[in-house]
């Protein structure tokens, strides 16, 4: 009873620290969805899922795994196939990584953007017209299912585009049941959002810690 109350009857304060998920359950979990490639063929499976990425998270990630892949030599190879390339603007100071398939999308959020190499997008990808914040949602999509618990701050930041239109895509997502808005992170002030599935992860193992703790 003591584990599914979360200490209903104690202190706001006391319940509101004992009632927060458990943080070590949300680094294995975000570190768990992180996709992980041990090949040219997963690595652009990642860029399809995230949207973008840069080397300085990919590099992060290799350092936190014991993989034997370079991230970096897995880009540089869909790179020179022409499956992938780098996206700069003046809009924004990172320089992401991109597949090819994902380029007619982002076009939409960053029409000022370069790529390099030149990238082809199939067919079917350069068929349909994507509005700006459909295309937003979608990029917000695919980094809420890589990245844990995340404030609108936060994406707007790594994202380069304004927090209002991260809000919206976020409450468009929220709509569907795709995420969730709450303070998740211990010690966490301000409102973050989370993918369900992954949330429910992070839940299951705050439970688990509970009742051992009980």
């Amino acid at each position: 009873q003591a584990v599914y109350a979360r200490r209903a009857f104690e202190s706001t304060s006391d319940a509101a620290a004992r009632g927060a998920l458990d943080g070590a359950a949300i680094e294995r979990v975000c570190d768990e969805a992180w996709p992980r490639a041990e090949n040219p063929d997963e690595m652009h499976d990642a860029l399809l899922l995230m949207g973008v990425t840069t080397e300085e998270e990919v590099s992060a990630r290799e350092s936190d795994s014991n993989g034997p892949a370079d991230g970096r030599s897995l880009l540089e190879t869909l790179a020179a196939a022409s499956r992938a390339g780098r996206l700069s603007s003046s809009d924004f100071s990172a320089v992401f990584w991109v597949a090819a398939e994902r380029l007619p999308m982002l076009r939409a959020v960053y029409p000022n953007a370069k790529v390099t190499p030149e990238l082809a997008p199939p067919a079917e990808c350069v068929a349909r017209a994507w509005e700006r914040s459909e295309a937003l949602r979608e990029l917000v999509r695919g980094r809420m299912e890589v990245s844990g618990p995340i404030t609108a701050d936060e994406l707007a930041r790594f994202l380069g585009v304004l927090k209002t239109e991260i809000e919206a895509a976020l409450l468009a997502l929220e709509a569907e049941g795709f995420v969730l808005r709450g303070r998740f992170r211990p010690g966490a002030r301000e409102q973050e959002w989370c993918d369900r599935r992954l949330l429910a992860r992070i839940h299951r193992l705050t439970i688990n810690r509970l009742r051992a703790e009980i």
